[in-house]
């Protein structure tokens, strides 16, 4: 089994920078995360921005995160205009990667305590 095969990439700030439609169009990347920022916007161009890049990255095969989400009206509007992964401090706040497997080790299929040392080392 080769690990690269179970490596995702995703392009982060989506929308910011150098993290445009060229590095989505010129990378092999199988996620886009858009910048925070955009929850920002006035409503008419927040829901135009959102079910727009919904479209286009359901038609290129990319999964959409939308980040920066910080209480339930964003995520009720957000699914509205079709998306379906959001991330944010309303969601949880950042923790280390061995406490969020220690917590969701049921949820995760990890039954015993080798398996989630095999995750965090």
């Amino acid at each position: 089994m080769n690990l690269l095969d179970h490596v995702k990439v995703a392009l982060d700030d989506f929308g910011t920078g150098l993290n445009n439609f060229d590095a989505v169009f010129n990378y092999d990347i199988d996620k886009v995360k858009t910048d925070k920022g955009f929850l920002n916007l006035n409503n008419e161009v927040r829901e135009v921005f959102f079910s727009s890049i919904c479209s286009i990255t359901e038609k290129l095969g990319l999964d959409l995160v939308v980040e920066g989400i910080e209480n339930s009206s964003e995520i009720v509007a957000l699914q509205k205009l079709g998306v379906t992964t959001v991330q944010g401090f309303y969601i949880s706040k950042p923790i280390p990667f061995k406490d969020f497997v220690s917590s969701h080790k049921n949820s995760l299929g990890i039954i015993n305590e080798e398996n989630i040392a095999n995750c965090i080392s």
